[in-house]
């Protein structure tokens, strides 16, 4: 009976080898399989990181080039509105112009009536 308990403990400790030696082996192949795709996860969210810096950069120029459009949109308006109120000036100007000019003319009118009355 002894012997069957240390062969039973002989066949225990080789099966508790082989599992560990199998479990070992297991490991290593599981380790040196998944090598490839975790290089290959690695450089994914590499990429992923590099593509999300880059979004946020590109959104920050797309918020600061809407702001100078809606800068340079505003000042359209404003040289709009300038150069409507600079023809407006210049009609009134030109209107200014035409009655001085017409004054002139009815003064030049006046004189020459003037001087010839005054030669007879």
């Amino acid at each position: 009976m002894e012997e069957e308990v240390t062969s039973f403990f002989i066949q225990s400790i080789t099966m508790n080898r082989s599992l560990h030696a199998l479990a070992a082996l297991s490991a290593i192949c599981l380790f040196s399989i998944s090598c490839v795709p975790k290089r290959k996860l690695h450089a994914a969210q590499n990429d992923a990181a590099t593509l999300r810096a880059d979004s946020a950069q590109f959104a920050g120029q797309v918020a600061q080039q809407q702001s100078t459009i809606g800068q340079l949109k505003q000042q359209i308006a404003d040289l709009n509105k300038k150069v409507e109120d600079l023809n407006s000036q210049a009609g009134q100007l030109s209107s200014d112009a035409k009655n001085k000019q017409n004054q002139l003319n009815m003064t030049k009118e006046q004189l020459a009536k003037l001087e010839a009355l005054m030669e007879q």
